[in-house]
């Protein structure tokens, strides 16, 4: 499961400890201790013997399901279908498979210290014009990104984009909806 947790202020704390299922078809980011590292089939295979639609609260709180290929886009839609409301966790580069996300709410790896390479700026360009809403996080488990990388996503957001509003509920009210909690993140 996600969770939502907190930066801010004088103390971290968790706000929303089970948020959504997370699942994974991004190869490198999968290892099954019985497999080994896997490969995009690997992968699916893996997922599917999960049998992810009988995990508990699966259909009622979401996914989060990371990918790096549309063929694993398209792999989680057909092992979830409707009845699993996702949001996606863009891995590799999304500007080879970001059009099979139109409409989605997905979240983008920010490179740590700011460092965007002209690709991954148009790729936000790209994927904000096709209509998919772009959220950024720290990912926990990354310690060279820094809560101050949110802003300068943001504001490369903004600039890249020219809509301020997309890109500051990329950082707040999106980041929230992209793990499930309508009620934060607002200002």
């Amino acid at each position: 499961w996600g969770a939502m947790a907190t930066t801010g202020g004088d103390q971290e704390r968790i706000l929303n400890g089970k948020t959504r299922q997370v699942l994974s078809l991004a190869a490198e980011a999968v290892n099954d201790r019985d497999f080994g590292p896997s490969s995009q089939a690997g992968a699916v295979e893996l997922l599917e013997q999960s049998k992810p639609l009988e995990i508990k609260d699966i259909q009622a709180k979401g996914a989060v399901i990371h990918v790096a290929s549309a063929e694993a886009v398209r792999a989680a839609r057909g092992m979830l279908g409707e009845k699993v409301e996702s949001r996606w966790l863009l891995w590799g580069d999304p500007g080879q498979y970001g059009g099979e996300l139109r409409g989605e709410i997905v979240g983008m790896q920010m490179p740590a210290g700011g460092a965007w390479s002209p690709r991954q700026m148009e790729t936000v360009k790209r994927l904000h014009k096709a209509g998919v809403q772009l959220t950024f996080g720290t990912w926990a488990n990354r310690s060279s990104r820094k809560p101050a990388d949110l802003r300068r996503a943001a504001i490369l957001m903004s600039r890249m984009t020219g809509d301020p509003a997309a890109a500051l509920a990329s950082i707040t009210s999106g980041a929230a909806k992209f793990v499930g909690n309508n009620k934060v993140g607002a200002i």
